[in-house]
């Protein structure tokens, strides 16, 4: 069974985001999970964690096309809102 993409309706950005740790600390650490495609990691002398995404969704239809996009963004920000309430957590347990 061929299926064909002629018709289909593509969708391609660039997101960029920079996320640190409050303070610094030899146990921290940044898990990254990927549903489709490559991923190159690169080291640097600083202090952010520079994370640059180049997606691409493809669908039928527009509709699917915009229902992929919106479930992409809120993926996207669930993550940063979960890194950014893991590192307050663990910042939380050591003033105390």
């Amino acid at each position: 069974m061929a299926i064909s993409l002629v018709n289909a309706q593509t969708f391609t950005d660039k997101i960029v985001r920079e996320i640190g740790f409050e303070k610094k600390d030899i146990n921290n650490a940044l898990l990254l999970a990927n549903i489709n495609g490559a991923i190159d990691v690169s080291g640097y002398d600083g202090e952010k964690i520079r994370i640059e995404v180049t997606r691409t969704i493809k669908a039928k239809t527009l509709k699917r096309l915009e229902q992929a996009k919106a479930h992409a963004d809120s993926l996207l920000e669930a993550l940063i809102d979960e890194f950014n309430s893991q590192d307050e957590r663990g910042s939380s347990k050591e003033a105390a």
